[in-house]
């Protein structure tokens, strides 16, 4: 028993040593959620995890942005635009800090879209 103790002290303290070393770390799969998933999509998809906040299942909207952009090659991008005019902005600078914030705060809006193991055109 005292072998076997000292053998476990031993290797968590080599995974302690690896942690703290420098470019160590990252996320597995498993660290992710994967709601409205059937199965955890491909190992290579979050890399290290570094960077990367959740990974989402396509919105219908996303599938059909991706499929237009692997039907049509040649176009580089799919658009989906809304304009909007704001009248009786007092302080444009404060509107951009303000919605600068939601999209710090909303993951979902940084989002990009991966296709077989790598990024898409659609971001």
């Amino acid at each position: 028993m005292a072998r076997l103790a000292e053998g476990m002290i031993s290797a968590l303290g080599e995974i302690v040593e690896h942690c703290a070393q420098r470019g160590a770390g990252g996320r597995t799969p498993s660290d992710f959620r994967w709601p409205g998933w059937t199965r955890p999509p491909p190992t290579g998809l979050a890399g290290d995890g570094r960077g990367i906040d959740d990974i989402w299942p396509l919105t219908p909207l996303q599938a059909g942005m991706l499929f237009h952009a692997l039907l049509d090659t040649d176009s580089g991008m799919y658009l989906d635009q809304a304009t909007i005019t704001l009248d009786g902005v007092s302080d444009p600078a404060a509107l951009a800090r303000a919605w600068q914030q939601v999209i710090d705060r909303t993951p979902v809006l940084r989002a990009s879209i991966a296709w077989e193991d790598g990024p898409s055109r659609c971001r």
